[in-house]
């Protein structure tokens, strides 16, 4: 089950009216803009509140369909229609920017009619900030999981604080958007403690009687998800503009609905919760599963032995003496673990056709096109990572001048960097002629010895990343050798027996995959 799409469908039904019933002895939230207006016109007249050349009301007139610019209405089908008046005066037909038909009782506005001050942004500056200090400095980053993330959070010093503050001024309950890099996440401020922010997030201040959490969740949509990622502007970082999150129509209910679709909401999200908790439970115990069965299969355990196949050892060194090299035995005293009496241990060297690296190519040796490189971070976890729009080239002539290793469908890559060390995968059919980076190793194995399927499985076994990592280099960063990785052991099955452990592999991972496909 797919609870995030399951979670945007209740917030869907939610600004649609359609998530709890309406109830006809309301206030209407058309009263309630008129109160809000009110009370905002009172305090600009107090000197309280400056008047806002923004503020603008909605209002619904019953016209005829085919009503022209002019107002007039000839014969027709009456509904009706939207208009916008401003602060000036001026009026204008916004009918077409209305997004969807809300309720009986509801009212369309733009989100600064529901504040009661204007929608302001933290500091534009960059000021010093700090590990520890005398106040938090909350930004982008640290707007997360509908709450604010002090987890990796920073301070500023208490003068910048107060010249930041007396602009932008977030209080409890005020509701944090974000517009720069990561936008839309959004949060209602729970912190006691005052503090600043940087201009990365948009601070609204709900006026009374709007319950921040409906503006939340009504920011949270689709509806307006969507609208901020068509507006966004920028290349590297995109980010939105006060003045677009001005313009943002909000579906408002009457005030008691509010607080009914908000508890319908909590209560939903509640028991969506409860589903991800076992979701997740079941995915770990899934991966748990695999992780026994490949265990199994390396210790000769998933599948019965057969006395006819014939023993791993007679076919190494069948292999060993047609390649005109010696038998290489591994001693006693070196083996990983227990395996049956007609498995064979050997090393990865001893497996190979072939075993290389990939070239060193920087970022000033690549091109916009011709012949794909290939890095450790396409290599996964046993499968191939394509990483569609982040394709890195070379060109032909430098493929030429650096006199580069070619990779062709087949071949196995190896990883030698985190994470983690040593994870592998089969390259599959690409448009491109390809390369691989450095720090990438490339095997051609020996079928007659192993099939290329179940050495990847291999690779995703805990008793060989222990192996690799026991091999590993760096403290920081781990890293293997290509030395160190032809030097891996892997246990050899009779061929016989290995083909009935890839049969078995796959029957069981198709199974569990089936169950992970159903929870999506």
């Amino acid at each position: 089950m797919n609870t995030k799409a399951l979670r945007q469908k209740v917030l869907d039904l939610a600004i649609h009216g359609k998530l709890v019933p309406q109830n006809p002895n309301d206030e209407s939230a058309t009263v309630l803009l008129e109160k809000i207006r009110a009370e905002k016109a009172e305090k600009i007249k107090k000197g309280e509140l400056k008047a806002d050349k923004m503020d603008s009301f909605i209002f619904t007139k019953e016209c005829e369909f085919d009503e022209d610019k002019l107002g007039k209405c000839s014969s027709g089908t009456r509904h009706k229609r939207h208009y916008e008046q401003f602060a000036d005066g001026t009026v204008k037909d916004i009918e077409d920017e209305i997004p969807f038909e809300v309720p009986e009782g509801w009212a369309w506005c733009r989100l600064p009619s529901i504040c009661r001050k204007a929608i302001t942004d933290g500091t534009h500056n960059s000021p010093t900030t700090y590990d520890k200090g005398d106040f938090l400095y909350i930004t982008a980053k640290n707007i997360k999981a509908d709450k604010i993330d002090l987890s990796n959070v920073s301070y500023v010093s208490r003068e910048i604080h107060e010249e930041i503050y007396n602009r932008c001024p977030p209080e409890l309950n005020d509701v944090l958007l974000t517009k720069d890099g990561t936008i839309g996440e959004v949060a209602v401020n729970n912190l006691q403690e005052p503090f600043s922010l940087l201009s990365s997030v948009a601070l609204i201040k709900p006026a009374k009687n709007i319950l921040p959490w409906y503006i939340a969740y009504v920011l949270k949509s689709n509806y307006l998800q969507n609208t901020m990622r068509q507006s966004a502007k920028g290349v590297a970082l995109k980010r939105i503009i006060l003045e677009q999150i001005n313009t943002f129509l909000i579906p408002l209910p009457p005030f008691a609905e509010q607080e009914r679709i908000v508890l319908a909401i909590e209560q939903f999200y509640n028991k969506i919760n409860i589903l991800e908790e076992s979701k997740s439970e079941l995915q770990t115990a899934i991966k748990q599963t695999k992780s026994k069965i490949l265990d199994l299969a390396i210790h000769g355990k998933l599948v019965p032995q057969d006395p006819n196949d014939e023993p791993a050892e007679k076919l190494l060194k069948r292999i060993a003496t047609s390649d005109n090299r010696p038998y290489e035995k591994v001693e006693e005293g070196d083996i990983p673990f227990e395996i049956p009496p007609s498995w064979k241990w050997t090393t990865i060297k001893n497996i190979v056709n072939y075993i290389g690296d990939g070239d060193w190519i920087e970022s000033k040796d690549q091109s916009d096109k011709g012949i794909r490189l290939i890095q450790t971070g396409n290599i996964g976890f046993g499968t191939f990572k394509d990483k569609e729009g982040k394709y890195h080239y070379i060109s032909e002539n430098t493929f030429s001048s650096f006199g580069c290793n070619e990779i062709f469908e087949g071949d196995i890559l190896i990883s030698r960097l985190p994470e983690p060390v040593g994870r592998a995968c089969i390259l599959p059919k690409l448009p491109e002629r390809t390369i691989t980076a450095v720090d990438c190793t490339i095997i051609r194995l020996n079928e007659e010895l192993i099939s290329k399927e179940l050495f990847v499985y291999y690779t995703i076994s805990n008793k060989y990343l222990e192996l690799i990592k026991e091999n590993c280099t760096g403290t920081t960063r781990l890293r293997i050798s290509r030395s160190n990785l032809e030097k891996i052991f892997i246990p050899i099955p009779p061929l016989n027996e290995q083909k009935r452990i890839l049969n078995r592999i796959k029957e069981l991972f198709e199974a569990l995959n089936k169950i992970v496909l159903n929870l999506v």
